[in-house]
């Protein structure tokens, strides 16, 4: 299986508009790690020897450690994957926790101990939150973890919008500043209202993020993360070569795609509709990559719009030296992490 990889990862890379010199080079990194015997880390080793390369690479890397990672989920008496269980037999399980937090909460303001109220108060809104629609809260805190991740420093967080690298801004006809929605707050305040009260800091922002990691792994299936993989490594060649999409043969692209993952796939065939490639969502996170799906058919998710790189610069794309500037972090941010 090992040399069938290889064979596969050649076949994807020369998909990509490069010169035969760089794709080369690419194919030198595979063959000199190719007596590492575990996929994983031969993975591994290659996304870490190559620049040009490291990202499908590490696509595949953790993409594929996602997946043996998963397996303990129906066996495992680890008592983060009994929670999961639990909670994917039956969301209601989340009850006693609730009522548990909401005893916490009489404990914590008899001590006034404030930042344990906060914090109690924000587990609590999400939870609740969960009980009424759990697939929608799990979409609002991976939205809460794209942001978290765009935040190196937190002092960051607290800067004046005008001076907040994080807050896009362009100046319209009459010479006004006008903002993108490209915000944290305005995306708090929009879609999760019933925590945006508590954020009052960077430690509220980063702790509300965490709790993205309660859930890690909920509903979450092999096959769904390599539609993913699937998913970032069609649009990985558009994105970097966008100056060049016109060269990428899109029926030889996906067919390498297809070929390179149906090994790993749990069914006899492995297929996405590459038609709708750019059309997706972030389900969740897991190893702090986003888990991307495609737009389904009775448009459940309300934010497929606002995760689709495309159109959460939409306000900016007439703008292209703005637009251009941006597309490292929409393959940092939508791509891997």
């Amino acid at each position: 299986m090992h040399k069938e990889l290889i064979t596969n990862l050649i076949t994807y890379i020369n998909c990509h508009p490069l010169d035969d010199k760089h794709k080369q080079k690419a194919i030198d990194i595979l063959h000199k790690h190719e007596n590492i015997e575990d996929i994983v880390l031969f993975l591994q080793a290659s996304y870490k020897d190559h620049s040009l390369f490291d990202s499908s690479f590490r696509v595949l890397f953790m993409g594929l450690m996602a997946i043996s990672d998963l397996k303990e989920k129906e066996l495992s008496d680890d008592p983060r994957w009994i929670t999961i269980r639990r909670l994917e037999k039956d969301r209601k399980n989340i009850i006693p926790l609730i009522n548990s937090l909401k005893d916490s909460l009489t404990v914590y303001s008899s001590l006034r101990d404030l930042t344990m109220v906060k914090r109690t108060l924000i587990t609590l809104s999400i939870f609740q939150s969960f009980l009424k629609n759990d697939e929608l809260t799990i979409e609002k805190l991976a939205l809460v973890q794209f942001h978290r991740n765009d935040y190196s420093k937190p002092e960051e967080f607290d800067v004046r919008p005008e001076d907040d690298p994080h807050e896009e801004f362009f100046t319209d006809e009459d010479g006004n500043k006008q903002f993108s929605f490209y915000s944290f707050r305005d995306d708090l305040k929009k879609h999760s209202p019933e925590v945006a009260n508590y954020i009052e800091n960077f430690e509220d922002f980063d702790f509300l993020a965490s709790l993205s990691d309660y859930f890690w792994g909920y509903r979450l299936t092999p096959q769904m993360i390599l539609k993913s993989i699937a998913i970032k490594l069609y649009n990985y060649p558009f994105w970097i070569y966008w100056f060049r999409a016109e060269q990428i043969n899109k029926s030889a692209l996906k067919k390498s795609i297809l070929t390179l993952l149906l090994p790993f796939s749990k069914t006899e065939k492995f297929t996405f509709d590459a038609s709708k490639a750019k059309d997706f969502y972030v389900k969740m996170y897991y190893y702090n990559s986003p888990i991307l799906a495609l737009e389904g058919k009775n448009k459940r998710t309300k934010f497929q719009g606002l995760f689709n790189p495309d159109k959460y610069y939409d306000s900016i794309k007439d703008r292209d030296k703005q637009y251009n500037s941006n597309r490292a972090l929409l393959n940092s941010m939508f791509f891997t992490n």
